[in-house]
């Protein structure tokens, strides 16, 4: 990976996107989530379009996984 951007400083996952070759990571860090925090988590990843995401949470969360995988 040739680099690392925070959400909103321009930072690119679409096409060379993280997960591939040459692409960025954009760390998008959410200290204490709520509505607002998961309605600019979802703008940002709307607008980066990545293809691979990774969410770091809590063991007593693990049930939770398949939600955040589900689509709708």
């Amino acid at each position: 990976m040739t680099g690392t951007d925070r959400a909103g400083s321009g930072g690119s996952c679409g096409p060379g996107g993280a997960g591939e070759p040459g692409g960025r990571t954009v760390l998008l860090g959410v200290r204490h989530h709520g509505p607002g925090s998961a309605r600019a988590v979802r703008a940002a990843l709307d607008a980066v379009r990545p293809g691979i995401v990774l969410v770091e949470g809590p063991p007593e969360a693990d049930a939770l996984i398949p939600l955040a995988a589900d689509e709708d």
